[in-house]
């Protein structure tokens, strides 16, 4: 009976050192796994917002041609109108830039004489009955240039104006001609 007792005994450690013994414990590789999963978890997206260009920006030309004309031109940032793009970079960085609109007031001499004088921008395209197109509602004003080659082979000055878009990268020119009299012709360019 003794013996009975002692091997039910023993079954009976060996049964429960099994049992409990058992037990679900976490590895360290448990642990790291769920401290890291707790800690990507817990971010939140980082936001990073830039103006294009960062701070009011003006740029001044002052060109005269061997023709007769002399064209000033003044373009400066519109600080009060810009188009909102967001760059999703990864699932933690929201890339927010705003791209400034341009304003540039243009004046036109020839022989020192003032024959034309305009700011361009949105209103004087809609003055020309130029209307932005519908792929370029969020489209922003770029800065005015003189085409200097066509402008030496005539007698007028030739502007290029137009819009560029930041979501397609992509930019729809106009050819501003004005004559020797101060009339302007406004077309849409090949390019």
């Amino acid at each position: 009976m003794f013996k009975l007792l002692y091997n039910s005994k023993l079954i009976l450690l060996l049964l429960a050192i099994s049992i409990f013994g058992c037990h679900n414990n976490k590895t360290k590789q448990d642990t790291l796994n769920e401290s890291i999963s707790k800690f990507v978890n817990s971010l939140k997206p980082v936001e990073i917002v830039e103006f294009i260009p960062k701070e009011y920006t003006q740029v001044i030309s002052d060109t005269i041609l061997s023709n007769g004309f002399r064209v000033k031109i003044k373009s400066y940032t519109n600080m009060e109108k810009s188009v909102h793009k967001t760059i999703i970079n990864d699932n933690y960085i929201n890339q927010n830039n705003n791209y400034r609109d341009w304003i540039s007031e243009v004046k036109i001499e020839k022989d020192g004489k003032l024959i034309w004088s305009e700011t361009i921008n949105d209103d004087f395209f809609l003055k020309n009955e130029i209307q932005k197109e519908l792929f370029l509602s969020k489209a922003i004003n770029i800065n005015v240039r003189v085409d200097e080659e066509n402008s030496i082979k005539k007698d007028s000055i030739t502007l290029i104006a137009g819009y560029f878009d930041p979501f397609e990268n992509h930019a729809v020119l106009f050819n501003l001609e004005i004559d020797v009299m101060g009339n302007h012709n406004l077309k849409k360019s090949r390019v």
